[in-house]
């Protein structure tokens, strides 16, 4: 997936999609892979505070599903191209990963807001490399296979991140839930490691 508007630079995409939504972790990898960055905003926020992210991160587009997009045009808020990602063909091809400068942005993340507005920090993809070092090397039990490891933390969270892509460059098995389901998910994938 690579969005025409994301294509050089230093570009900000915005992703409003489900945490439990394997499209999420999809889109993330996708524009991380076109050279773009993101920030993702949760889908329980309220549409004061995403307004809020989505104006100071002026992304050149959002890539979310066809309720976000509802839910984006209702709202009138200003996200750049509003991309339905289940409408997105899959790729024929596999996409060449451009070049990335360790030290170019690779995400923006949001503070809640509870002292006044978000505020965005920006993190390299030194960032994201050095907090999935850390975040997993807190647990030299786990190994580099068989592990399954379940989480339910928002992506807007920046454990959920570190871990997250940690884990995927490990090999191991990560499952994403919600608070909804998360007593089901646990008895069905019987993790070696979950993430709260």
């Amino acid at each position: 997936m690579r969005p025409q508007a994301a294509d050089a630079g230093e570009r900000l995409v915005a992703i409003l999609l489900p945490r439990d939504s394997e499209r999420l972790y999809a889109a993330q990898l996708g524009v991380l892979t076109s050279g773009a960055a993101y920030a993702c905003l949760d889908v329980g926020f309220p549409d004061g505070q995403a307004d809020a992210v989505l104006a100071d991160a002026e992304p050149v587009a959002l890539l979310t599903d066809a309720a976000g997009a509802e839910r984006a045009r209702r709202a009138g808020w200003r996200t750049g191209e509003i991309v339905d990602v289940t409408r997105i063909a899959p790729a024929t091809a596999p996409l060449e990963p451009r070049p990335i400068d360790p030290s170019g942005l690779a995400y923006v993340i949001y503070t809640s807001g509870t002292t006044g507005q978000p505020k965005g920090v920006m993190l390299s993809h030194e960032n994201l490399a050095f907090n999935g070092t850390c975040a997993i090397s807190g647990y030299p039990q786990l190994g580099h296979a068989d592990e399954h490891i379940i989480m339910f933390l928002p992506m807007t969270h920046i454990y959920a991140r570190a871990l997250s892509f940690a884990s995927l460059a490990m090999g191991h098995c990560v499952y994403y839930s919600n608070p909804d389901q998360l007593v089901g998910h646990l008895a069905q994938v019987r993790p070696t490691m979950f993430a709260t």
